[in-house]
Parts: C-alpha cells; sequence; structure tokens
C-alpha cells in the first residue's frame, strides 16, 4: 500500500501531535440506548457524497452548520458555551458543550479555519464506500507519521483528511473511518504564529 508523506500530510498530523483532538466519551455519564439514537439522529452530520468537495469548495461542510470562516459567535450561537480551548501554531480549538466529538479551530480573527469531528458526526463511516462516493482520493495509505490509514481530498483551499484507527484488520475486513479533519491552508497559512 501507498504511504503517505510530504507538507500536505504534515498541517493535520500538526492538529493531533498538538493536542487538538479530544474526546469527551470517558466523562460524559452512560446514557439509554433509546436517548442516544435520538440524539445521533437529531445531530447534523458531514454528508460524503458526490456533493461534498463541491461544497467544500466555497468553503461550506455539505450537511454540516459550521462553515470556513465563520466567526467564532455564529459557532457559540449554534453549540453553546466553549468548554476548552487551547493554542496551537497561531491558532486557537474550541470544544463547545453541544458539539460532543469535535473541535473547531480559530485563527487570530476568531474565524473558523479547521474542524475536527468524530466518525458520529459522518454520513458514512465506511472507507471504501466514502471513496465510491465522494471520488477518488488525491491521496490514501499508511500515514507515515501515526499508525493510521488516512484518505486525502483537496477542495480548493480545504484539505481534508479522514483517518481510520483499526488499521491491524485482518484481510478481508472493512476499514472504517473514525474521524475527520478540514483544514483550511490558505488561512492556516495566513494565522498569526506566537
Amino acid at each position: 500500500m501507498k504511504r503517505i508523506t510530504g507538507i500536505t500530510f504534515a498541517v493535520a498530523t500538526g492538529l493531533i501531535v498538538g493536542g487538538c483532538y479530544s474526546s469527551s466519551a470517558a466523562t460524559e455519564p452512560t446514557q439509554p440506548p433509546a436517548i442516544e439514537q435520538k440524539q445521533a439522529e437529531a445531530e447534523p452530520k458531514v454528508i460524503l457524497d458526490e456533493k461534498f468537495l463541491k461544497s467544500l469548495e466555497k468553503n461550506e461542510i455539505n450537511g454540516f452548520p459550521i462553515a470556513i470562516g465563520m466567526k467564532k459567535e455564529e459557532v457559540i450561537s449554534l453549540y453553546g458555551k466553549v468548554t476548552k480551548e487551547d493554542f496551537w501554531n497561531g491558532g486557537i480549538y474550541h470544544d463547545f458543550e453541544k458539539l460532543k466529538g469535535g473541535s473547531v479551530l480559530f485563527d487570530g480573527k476568531d474565524r473558523v479555519y479547521g474542524i475536527e469531528l468524530a466518525a458520529q458526526h459522518l454520513s458514512e463511516i465506511n472507507l471504501g464506500s466514502i471513496i465510491k462516493k465522494v471520488g477518488k482520493p488525491s491521496e490514501q495509505g499508511w500515514s507515515d507519521l501515526r499508525e493510521e490509514y488516512v484518505i486525502y481530498y483537496e477542495a480548493a483551499d480545504n484539505l481534508v483528511y479522514i483517518y481510520a484507527a483499526d488499521e491491524k484488520l485482518p484481510a478481508g475486513k472493512v476499514r472504517n473511518a473514525d474521524r475527520i479533519q478540514i483544514i483550511n491552508k490558505k488561512m492556516y497559512d495566513e494565522a498569526p504564529r506566537e
């Protein structure tokens, strides 16, 4: 299999290495399955289909209410107060009280320039199905920096990384995405560095 290397991968990997993604699953109380199912159905999902990349070229995330360039106040109005924030390479990522399994990165002007979402926010998690629906990725394969399989797309200034952590599967098993990252490279490059 092909191994992904180069600068394009370094942008998104830095988010993970820098601690952008956080999981709150260990601290949340367990809910009955019926309640979890209703909440999952009510939450918007990133629709991974043939329109996904075209929408992203316009900085819109197909099916999801957060867009690249959206102001922080708009995200707060959608997802409530900030529960955690941290700095990463000139940007600030935030976790929100109503966005479980997700983090949003803001530039120095409080604009969204990146987002990371857990699989629960995706319309499709099977990598084979995602490729059939979205199209052939720019690159795919094992990450040289992390032991994960990744498929990579580009849409105008936006870079998309879909990760699968279940890398040690026996032959013939289905590989499923566990998260997606979307980064606007132009805004990332323009973000002030501390």
